[in-house]
């Protein structure tokens, strides 16, 4: 009678249960990435300092870069992104969007921009890909994870100039 009474239970579940729909999104390719980012290059962390915001409360990490190469837009030697997360006194806030990075981290750098001009880590965290100088005397990146070696590879390809968006006004101040 309970084998019943859960048979008859279940059919009229699976009875009145709508289809459920889902959404698929196929990955970005590199080069789609590299074009939808505002500004690429290849820089090396020198510094970070967290704070919070007067507008929402948040804690934030201006993080300071220097630019060892540009591939897509005009920068100045150093620049500063803002990333949500970080640590103000005994307060600590955790984003997912938010890169980890080391001072001395070299990277590969795929830029967004804000409305108020901030930069920021596009599609993090893999918007920054660990990246090595090729060589002591050469600014050229190497890469060694397959994703990075692609995302280079395309930047390289569309940006040969380093044509895009100016950001010389996005120099770093000092932290």
């Amino acid at each position: 009678m309970k084998r019943l009474r859960l048979s008859l239970a279940m059919a009229c579940f699976l009875g009145l249960a709508r289809p459920g729909h889902s959404l698929t999104v196929a990955p970005a390719t590199p080069d789609e990435r590299v074009q939808n980012a505002a500004a690429i290059c290849h820089a090396t962390v020198l510094g970070a300092e967290s704070f919070r915001s007067e507008t929402d409360g948040g804690i934030y990490t201006r993080t300071r870069l220097r630019v060892d190469q540009a591939f897509k837009g005009k920068f100045p030697g150093t620049i500063t992104m803002v990333h949500r997360g970080g640590r103000v006194g005994e307060e600590g806030e955790v984003s997912s969007d938010a890169p980890s990075l080391r001072v001395g981290d070299e990277r590969l750098f795929l830029l967004g921009q804000r409305a108020d001009g901030t930069l920021f880590v596009d599609n993090c965290p893999i918007g920054a890909p660990a990246l090595a100088r090729a060589g002591a005397r050469t600014p050229a990146a190497t890469a060694t994870d397959p994703q990075a070696i692609a995302l280079l590879s395309a930047a390289r390809t569309r940006y040969p100039g380093a044509t895009g968006p100016d950001l010389t006004t996005q120099a770093a101040s000092l932290l």
